[in-house]
Order: structure tokens, then C-alpha cells, then sequence
């Protein structure tokens, strides 16, 4: 076989594979439920993915439960761990797939000072992130702006594609911690349209390049759909609600 035609049946053969194992797109559906407090944004959207596994239990009970308070809401890693208990009785666990803890936060926010200087935009400031030993996500990234956060990110995207496509594998939506105001968005989000928010990643078309999401906030919990370069730029977290293996699970 000449050296040309060895090449492409390589290249057939690589194509080949790249396809057997390219993510399908998936979708699940998750009934409307309205946040009923500011701060709620978690419990919401928690009461919403549990209902896909067919359990009920109100928002307020699972603010209760996680810690999250109905004015000032509640770290998504906290309210998650929080819930382990409540979880593990119904043979179910969060696992966090994707999670931006302070070094993770800190290097992305060194990236984009570098893309930002490149761009001629301003770097992110520091100060307010850390209050009282914590880090807040949304003061960190409070005036990142679209083009340099997307290209300080660019090297996440395959890993939040696997994450996207492994938390929704199960069929149950998953918990999206997501900063606003970095990248637009279609039509209103809320009252707030910057700061730290949990809403549930619904589905994943990769081979369109994008999500689709539900907002615990408007009024009919609509599903609305980003590219996938401005869902992994806007990413801090992402929990998927899953079996847990070898629990005794309660009567549904």
C-alpha cells in the first residue's frame, strides 16, 4: 500500500474512533419549579433534579438541611455537602464533577489578566474576593468580561464537555454553579443579572456546541441554550445527582 493511501485509511481509522466515543447529545426534562426566596437559587434547583428521581422534597426544607439562608444563599460546595445525609437515605449522592476551589480560581484569574492585558482590558481586581478566610467566586470574576474569560478557559473545554455528558448521563439534570454577567444571556435571568448562581444543566449537544439550561428564576423555568465556549467560561461548579452504590434506598 502506497505511503499516501496508509495515511488515510490512518486518518479514516482515527476519525473512526473519535466518533465511537464523541459524547451523544442528550436531553432530560425537569418540572418547573420557582425559586421562592433570593437566596435560594440551590434548594431550587436541588428540589427540581430530585423530583426527576422521584422524590419531593420542598426547597425550603432542603435550604434548611444545606445551610443556605433566603437573602444571601449559600456556598454550592457547602449546600451540596451539607445535603450528604439527606441524599444517602434515598440512595442517592452529588458528585462534583467540576469544582473551582481557590488555587483553581486563582490561576484562572491569572489567565485572564494575561488575555486581558493582550486585549487591552483591565485586570480583574482582587480586592473583597477573600472575606474572612473564604473566597468569593463572584467577587473575583465581578467585571471579567466575555472575550478574554472565554479564551482564559479554552484549555477547560474538553474536560467540561466529559463533565456536561457524564452529568446528565443518569437522566437527571445536574446542578450548575455558574457566575453571571460574564458572558450575555437570552432574555432576563432574574432580578440579578450578575454574582454567583445555581441553576440545573438540562442538556448537552456536542455536536452543535452547546448546552441547554433552566433557570430556577423565570417564571416558567424555561430552557434556554449557550454556546459551549460561554457555558465552560461561566463554569465554578457542576454536581451530578447520582446512585449510590450499595445503598438501602427509602420508599419512594
Amino acid at each position: 500500500m502506497k505511503a499516501g493511501a496508509v495515511a488515510l485509511v490512518a486518518a479514516a481509522l482515527a476519525a473512526a474512533g473519535c466518533a465511537a466515543h464523541r459524547p451523544a447529545p442528550v436531553f432530560v426534562e425537569a418540572p418547573p419549579a420557582v425559586q421562592r426566596a433570593p437566596g435560594w437559587c440551590a434548594p431550587a434547583s436541588l428540589s427540581r433534579a430530585l423530583a426527576c428521581a422521584g422524590f419531593s422534597i420542598d426547597q425550603a426544607e432542603l435550604a434548611r438541611r444545606g445551610g443556605c439562608t433566603p437573602d444571601g444563599g449559600v456556598d454550592v460546595a457547602t449546600f451540596c455537602r451539607a445535603l450528604r445525609t439527606t441524599l444517602a437515605l434515598r440512595g442517592l449522592a452529588l458528585s462534583p464533577l467540576l469544582d473551582t476551589d481557590p488555587a483553581a480560581a486563582f490561576a484562572i484569574a491569572r489567565r485572564y489578566d494575561r488575555e486581558a492585558a493582550r486585549l487591552g482590558f483591565p485586570p480583574l481586581s482582587r480586592e473583597g474576593a477573600a472575606v474572612g478566610g473564604t473566597l468569593s467566586l463572584d467577587a473575583l470574576f465581578a467585571d471579567a468580561r466575555p472575550e478574554p474569560m472565554r479564551l482564559a478557559r479554552a484549555g477547560e473545554l474538553s474536560r467540561f464537555r466529559r463533565a456536561a455528558a457524564r452529568a446528565l448521563s443518569g437522566g437527571r439534570p445536574a446542578l450548575w454553579g455558574v457566575v453571571l454577567g460574564i458572558v450575555p444571556e437570552p432574555g432576563p435571568v432574574g432580578a440579578v443579572v450578575r454574582g454567583g448562581h445555581v441553576r440545573l444543566l438540562v442538556g448537552f449537544d456536542p455536536d452543535r456546541g452547546v448546552v441547554s439550561y433552566s433557570d430556577p428564576w423565570a417564571p416558567d423555568c424555561a430552557v434556554k441554550e449557550m454556546a459551549e465556549e460561554d457555558a465552560c467560561a461561566v463554569t465554578m461548579s457542576l454536581w451530578a445527582l447520582e446512585d449510590r452504590p450499595g445503598a438501602v434506598a427509602l420508599p419512594r
